[in-house]
Formats: C-alpha cells, structure tokens, sequence
C-alpha cells in the first residue's frame, strides 16, 4: 500500500510540474527592411525550427540564418553560422532548420527572400521587401531569452561569483574586528596612563 501511495504521488508531482521543454510558438512581424533576431538556449540533441508567414497575409518565401550566439548585440551578430535556410519558391511559406544541435546558446535571424547572411548580421535588411506578419515555432528542448545570452552568467559562474563576494564580506568584517579590537586596546592604554 504504501509503495503504491508514493507511486502515485510521484505521478502526481510529474504532471503537476510545468513542462520547461514543451515547442514554444511566437508571432513576429518584418517592416519593408526588417530582420528578426530570437536569442535561444537548447539544451542539446535534435532540434527544429520552423517560420511559417501564411498565418497573417501570406506575403512568403522566409529566409533564416542560425548563428552561435557569443554575446554579441543584435545589430552586430559575430557568432558562427551554424545553419541556413532559404525555401527558393514564393509559394512555399515554410522555412524549416532541423537537425542536431549541440547544448548553448543561438540566436535566429529572420528576413524575407534574397537576404543574406550580411544583412542577418547587421540587423537591417538592404533590399527593400513588402513588410510581413510571421509565426515561428521552436521545438522541445529551446527556450527563448530576452537578448543575447552570452553575456550571462551560467550557474556556476553565478554560484563562484557569491561565494566569492561572501569571503570578501567575511575578510572586511574579520579586518574591522580586529581593528576595533586594536582601537580599543591603544585607547585602554592611553587612559590608564593619563589615570597614572
């Protein structure tokens, strides 16, 4: 009975967590010389990235860059190109990366037909296109971040940095205690000489 009851209260804290890997779809828009960047960390494995511009008004043919992400601005991105897509066919809405992807962080850029890597790396398209309404869906395993995420500390770099800062703390409050203590003992000293 009880190896049954804690079964079932295993099961229930499984499905009552939330699923931190669950395929995450987001709405994007493109101006006549836009570019989308999305930072993301994957986890590692097998991956997919699809952009689908039919959901809204249909004007197509997404073209997308996946570059490693090093912490770089958006306007500026210098990491690796790890993937490119381009459909090459106006009539094919769908632009798909999918493959195995190594544990880090990424950022995808998104413009529309002839855009190239140049333009994905500075921010802003050249070409002038017809401005767009986009959805992309990013499978188990990403999770989207604010901006780029090389720039942030990973757990442990976090937990070296506290412990750190908490020795520094312990120095200065050891330091300050053995200079009262030293402050008080030379005040001691001259009172009991003026009382002499």
């Amino acid at each position: 009975m009880k190896k049954m009851m804690k079964a079932a209260l295993a099961s229930a804290a499984l499905l009552a967590a939330p699923n931190a890997f669950a395929a995450t779809t987001v709405s994007g828009s493109l101006n006549s010389s836009g570019v989308k960047d999305y930072f993301f960390s994957f986890t590692g494995g097998t991956y997919s990235i699809a952009v689908d511009t039919t959901f809204i008004n249909g004007i197509g043919d997404p073209e997308v860059y996946l570059f490693k992400d090093n912490g770089s601005p958006a306007t500026g991105l210098t990491g690796d190109l790890v993937a490119h897509n381009d459909d090459r066919s106006f009539f094919n809405f769908n632009s798909l990366l999918s493959g195995s992807l190594a544990a880090g962080n990424y950022v995808l850029s998104i413009g529309q037909y002839n855009f190239s890597q140049t333009e994905a790396r500075a921010g802003t398209a050249n070409f002038i296109r017809g401005a767009t309404n986009f959805q992309t869906t990013f499978s188990n395993g990403i999770t989207l971040n604010a901006g780029p995420t090389g720039a942030v500390p990973e757990p442990a770099t976090w937990a070296m940095m506290i412990l750190g800062m908490g020795a520094v703390g312990y120095a200065m409050r050891r330091a300050k205690r053995s200079s009262d203590a030293k402050f008080d003992a030379k005040i001691q000293r001259i009172t009991a000489g003026a009382l002499a």
